[in-house]
């Protein structure tokens, strides 16, 4: 099993925590990250996040009454617009869900 140090950072720099993120983003080129911005006001320029949000609401609005690990478990098991998972980027296989 690999595990690579992710290399490139997508923030957007929303005025409500500018001078944080500024911090963040000093701190991550020090150490060789990349850093994307996209504008917070326009959803779209975030279209990966923006479905990531969607599909989180969406499970955890039909899971209220159930057990929350079951929901993140099939929330990191779900296929996203590249045809893998969450869990099956990070492991390199496809992880048993039942």
């Amino acid at each position: 099993m690999v595990f690579q140090k992710q290399l490139e950072v997508i923030a957007d720099l929303s005025s409500q925590q500018l001078s944080r993120q500024l911090e963040n983003i000093h701190y991550l080129k020090k150490y060789g990250f990349s850093i994307v911005t996209s504008s917070p006001k326009y959803s779209q320029s975030n279209g990966f996040i923006e479905s990531r949000v969607k599909n989180f609401k969406k499970h955890f609005e039909k899971s209220v009454d159930e057990d929350p690990y079951l929901m993140m478990l099939v929330l990191r098991t779900t296929p996203s617009e590249n045809g893998y998972s969450l869990a099956e980027l990070l492991m390199g296989r496809k992880i048993r869900t039942n």
